[in-house]
């Protein structure tokens, strides 16, 4: 049995040797940068939500916030909110899923 005791302690001490000895040296892929997803990415992707469903959902004052910081060439911030508040506000889905779609294409790429 002592026999049986010091040949397993042989045995597991030398695996430890043997697996400390590498290189020491680990290849890992090296980590992507996540893209933050913007204002506009945030509004295209509820708009697009939206202009196929006609459903609003509880983000609707956090989009409206995030419509005001997108930066659209020769049209007012302001418009587009209101836009957004007409399409969100009307209460037949088909005509909110038309209004979001043409909001959604006011919306630069």
């Amino acid at each position: 049995m002592r026999s049986y005791a010091i040949f397993t302690a042989i045995v597991m001490s030398t695996m430890l040797v043997v697996q400390g000895c590498s290189s020491g040296e680990q290849k890992y892929a090296p980590a992507q940068k996540v893209k933050e997803a913007t204002s506009l990415d945030r509004v295209r992707e509820w708009l697009t939500f939206f202009s196929k469903t006609g459903q609003t959902d509880s983000g609707v004052s956090l989009i409206r916030e995030e419509l005001g910081k997108v930066s659209v060439p020769g049209v007012d911030t302001a418009a587009l909110q209101a836009e957004f508040d007409a399409a969100t506000n009307n209460s037949n889905p088909a005509t909110r899923k038309k209004l979001a779609e043409e909001l959604l294409k006011k919306l630069p790429n």
